[in-house]
C-alpha cells in the first residue's frame, strides 16, 4: 500500500503519531463494529491468551478481517463507475493485514478508517491505517503513519489510497534489533504516485518502548527510501537520495515529477546508530560520485536535462565545491528572471536553477576527497 508526501518544492515527511498502551490481560477485545475514528484504536486493549509471536498474529488476524468486513457494511457502491468489491477488498486486504512476528512480539497493520462509499474505480477510496506492536507481555501500541503529502491536511488524515490510476502501498519491512535490547524495531516504507504526476517513497525506523509505538531515535533525522544490508555485516543499513529530493513541474505539460540525487547510505553500527560519514558511508557515495563534476553545467546554452544537472550539483557538494562557485556558474547559465521553457526536456529553466541552488545550499551529508 502506498502512500503520498511532498515538500513545498520538495517532499516533505509528516508522521503523526497517536499512541496506546495496554494493561496485560486474558483475551482478545473484539474489533469496533464502525471504522469511525481514532478512539477505538487507542481504547485499551486486553492480551491474548498465547504470548508467542506466532500467536499474537493468529490472534490479531482476526481483528484485521473484521475491520475490512466493517468496510463493506457503509452502503452500496457507485453504480455509475463501481470501483468493486472484490478489487477494493483485495486492496484492503494488503493495506491493513500485514502482521510480522518478530523478537519480542509483532509487528502488524489495522484498517482504523476507511472513507465513505460511494467508490468509484477512478476516484477510489482511502483509509487510515495504523502501525500496531503486540508485545508478548501483553502490552499494545499503535500509531498514524501519515504519508507526508499535501493530502496529509485533508479531514480523514488517511495513510492510503488506491484507484484505477493511482496506488499507495507499505513495503515489506525490514525487522531487525538494532539496539539490542531484544525486540526487533521495524523499518516501514511507504510509496506511490500520482497519475502523470511525481512518484515518492518514504521510510521510517518504530521502536517501541513501555508499550508505546514511537520514532527509533538514531535514525530520526535521516531522510532515506528504505533498508538494505549494503556491506554484508547482516544489519541492515538506511538507502536513499537523502535530501536530494525535490517535485518538479513539467512546463510542457503541467504534470509534476520526481527528481532524485546520487543514491546514499547511512551505515548501522553495532551500536545501534547510524553513520553517513565512515569509510562504507563514503565508498557508496564515491560510487555514486566517483569524481567531482566541473562544471556542473556543460554548455553555456545547455539542453536542460535537468536531472543531470541537479544530479551534478549534489555530486559537486560532496566533493567540497563551495556553494559560491556552483552557485555562480548557474546563475551564468540562466540569467535571474528567465523563465523560458526548453521543450526538448520540458524542464522550466528557472525552477531548475531555483532547485540546483537549493539543493547547493545543502549541508552535504558526506565529503569526499581523492585521498582513499
Amino acid at each position: 500500500m502506498h502512500m503520498y508526501l511532498s515538500r513545498s518544492r520538495y517532499l516533505s515527511v509528516l508522521f503523526v503519531a497517536g499512541c496506546a498502551t495496554t494493561p496485560a490481560s486474558t483475551a482478545p477485545t473484539a474489533p469496533p463494529s464502525s471504522l469511525s475514528g481514532l478512539p477505538a484504536a487507542n481504547a485499551p486493549r486486553r492480551a491474548p491468551t498465547s504470548t508467542t509471536p506466532d500467536a499474537l498474529c493468529a490472534a490479531f488476524s482476526l481483528e484485521q478481517r473484521a475491520a475490512i468486513d466493517a468496510a463493506f457494511k457503509a452502503g452500496p457502491l457507485d453504480a455509475s463507475d463501481p470501483l468493486d468489491e472484490a478489487s477494493a477488498r483485495t486492496e484492503l486486504s494488503k493495506a491493513g493485514s500485514g502482521c510480522w512476528a518478530t523478537k519480542g512480539g509483532a509487528w502488524a497493520t489495522l484498517i482504523e478508517w476507511v472513507s465513505p462509499r460511494p467508490w468509484s474505480g477512478f476516484t477510489g477510496l482511502t483509509a487510515r491505517v495504523l502501525l500496531v506492536h503486540l508485545g508478548v507481555d501483553g502490552s499494545r501500541g499503535s500509531i498514524l503513519v501519515s504519508r507526508g503529502t499535501s493530502a496529509s491536511a485533508d479531514k480523514d488524515n488517511s495513510n492510503f489510497y488506491f484507484s484505477s490510476v493511482d496506488r499507495s502501498a507499505i513495503e515489506p519491512p525490514t525487522l531487525f534489533d538494532f539496539d539490542g535490547d531484544g525486540v526487533d524495531e521495524i523499518v516501514l516504507t511507504l510509496d506511490g504516485g500520482y497519475h502523470e504526476g511525481q512518484a515518492w517513497t518514504q521510510a521510517q525506523v518504530w521502536t517501541t518502548a513501555h508499550g508505546a509505538v514511537i520514532p527509533y531515535a538514531p535514525a530520526s533525522h535521516f531522510r532515506f527510501d528504505g533498508a538494505k544490508d549494503v556491506d554484508g555485516d547482516g544489519r541492515p543499513d538506511l538507502v536513499g537520495f537523502g535530501e536530494y529530493d525535490a517535485v518538479l513541474s513539467g512546463c510542457c505539460s503541467g504534470f509534476d515529477h520526481t527528481v532524485r540525487g546520487p543514491p546514499l547510505v547511512y551505515h548501522s553500527l553495532p551500536d545501534g546508530t547510524f553513520s553517513s560519514t565512515d569509510s562504507v558511508a563514503v565508498a557508496a557515495a564515491r560510487s555514486s560520485c566517483p569524481a567531482s563534476p566541473v562544471p556542473v553545467i556543460a554548455k553555456r546554452n545547455p539542453v536542460w536535462a535537468e536531472s543531470d544537472v541537479l544530479f551534478r550539483v549534489a555530486c559537486a557538494r560532496l566533493w567540497g565545491r563551495p556553494v559560491s562557485e556552483i552557485e555562480a556558474e548557474l546563475e551564468a547559465a540562466v540569467p535571474k528572471g528567465d523563465d523560458g521553457c526548453d521543450h526538448s526536456t520540458c524542464a522550466s529553466r528557472t525552477e531548475v536553477l531555483q532547485t540546483a541552488e537549493q539543493w547547493a545550499d545543502l549541508p552535504p551529508p558526506v565529503t569526499l576527497s581523492d585521498r582513499r
